[in-house]
């Protein structure tokens, strides 16, 4: 996963195929996995490049991260993407500004 993240910071095309990939394993039973999985996809679609998660992008540019991910998406990389976000959502990560983007989109 931090393969990934990296790849991203460099806008290496991989990444996104290999996070949306990985992110089946938001399903394991094992908790440091699916914080692992977390984590890596706040730092390859929320948060700025480099800041480890700390300093958010700004809503749009999430909303179009967001976007580009499920474009193409599997049901089953879609039932693991909707899966992340709840759970950021849940823990207040994404911005509430995002939805609003996503809701005027819709």
């Amino acid at each position: 996963l931090r393969f990934f993240v990296r790849a991203r910071h460099f806008q290496l095309p991989c990444a996104v195929t290999g996070i949306k990939q990985a992110l089946s394993l938001m399903w394991s039973n094992e908790t440091s996995i699916q914080n692992e999985v977390l984590t890596a996809f706040v730092e390859v679609f929320i948060a700025v490049p480099g800041t480890d998660g700390e300093k958010m992008l700004p809503a749009a540019k999430i909303v179009h991260n967001l976007m580009v991910l499920v474009k193409k998406a599997t049901v089953s990389e879609m039932a693991s993407i909707e899966e992340a976000i709840r759970r950021l959502v849940k823990d207040e990560i994404i911005p509430a500004d995002a939805f609003l983007i996503l809701w005027s989109i819709a």
